[in-house]
């Protein structure tokens, strides 16, 4: 866990950067703060929410934690506040992208950033220019998966029995069974994808830029670390790579697609005489 002056440190920025977010975990729970959350415990806490059937995702999205109430639930972690949509995190990250890319996130966005990275990667983020999620846990079982915005994350620290807690900005401490080490790779990955996407609309300044910077992080101690001498140049890709990249993509995909339909449609003939 934090020091008691890091705890401190946390309730700070949480109540100078975002009031209305820290005021609603006060009223859910008084002593948030010293507590660690695995997602049974989040959701039990969370029951007093109202579930809502949409949000606006304009907003800076600060985590997606599925409830184990319902498959089908979802907490959404905005600076406004907290929301508990009738939607999976699947439906939501796609919407997430639709309104700050114009792109869903399928197979195309994440083989595109595979192409940009250069090299084989798992649990690729929905990263976009404003902000970008990683995922945490199996991608396999989104109703185990949490997705964390980098620029929220204060420190993650080992725990008791083989866990992992990653104490956030706005003072929820969340318990997660993956290993430090493993989601300090994946917040690292995150980062630079979130750089990759930014690249695309934004100015880009000097490549000695810090990365850190560039994204427009705050200090924490985890960020410090993970994002100690990087810089713009390190971003993978040069500018304007990405949709040409995912346009040539999605026309290879398709046409595969194609031809893997032409085919068992030719097969299924064959096999009928």
């Amino acid at each position: 866990m934090l020091t008691e002056s890091q705890f401190v440190q946390c309730e700070k920025i949480a109540h100078q950067t975002m009031p209305a977010l820290k005021a609603q975990l006060d009223r859910l729970d008084a002593d948030y703060l010293h507590k660690g959350f695995d997602l049974p415990l989040l959701a039990q806490m969370m029951e007093p929410l109202i579930l809502q059937h949409a949000m606006d995702f304009s907003q800076t999205i600060l985590a997606l934690c599925p409830l184990p109430a319902s498959e089908n639930q979802t907490l959404v972690v905005t600076k406004a506040g907290l929301y508990k949509l009738n939607r999976r995190p699947s439906h939501i990250l796609n919407e997430l992208l639709q309104e700050h890319i114009q792109l869903p996130f399928d197979r195309t966005y994440e083989g595109t950033l595979c192409q940009i990275l250069g090299d084989k990667h798992y649990k690729l983020p929905a990263a976009c220019p404003y902000f970008s999620l990683f995922p945490v846990g199996s991608k396999n079982d989104e109703g185990q998966t949490l997705w964390l915005n980098p620029a929220s994350l204060y420190h993650i620290l080992p725990a008791d029995f083989g866990q992992t807690i990653i104490h956030t900005t706005y003072g929820l401490s969340l318990l997660v069974s993956q290993r430090p080490d493993s989601l300090t790779n994946l917040l690292r990955q995150a980062c630079l994808c979130h750089g990759i996407l930014k690249r695309q609309e934004r100015r880009v300044p000097g490549p000695t830029t810090a990365l850190q910077s560039f994204l427009g992080f705050s200090s924490t101690p985890i960020l410090d670390r993970v994002l100690d001498k990087l810089c713009v140049q390190d971003i993978p890709g040069k500018r304007g790579s990405f949709l040409p990249t995912y346009l040539a993509l999605h026309d290879a995909q398709h046409r595969e697609d194609w031809e893997l339909a032409a085919e068992a449609t030719r097969r299924k003939c064959l096999a009928q005489g």
